[in-house]
């Protein structure tokens, strides 16, 4: 996911983010982007997307 972060050109929501993972959806994804972000190692935005 760290890697899907780095290569968009706009902060992106967790939906985004899951359409590159097959059978993940958002729900599955957003705990991950918020322990990246939270270990500092993806950013976060004020409206819940989040960035590399």
């Amino acid at each position: 996911m760290r890697g899907v972060l780095a290569q968009a050109d706009r902060p992106l929501a967790p939906g985004d983010v899951a359409a590159f993972f097959k059978g993940a959806g958002p729900a599955k994804v957003a705990p991950v982007l918020e322990v990246l972000a939270d270990l500092g190692h993806a950013g976060r935005t004020d409206d819940g997307r989040f960035t590399g």
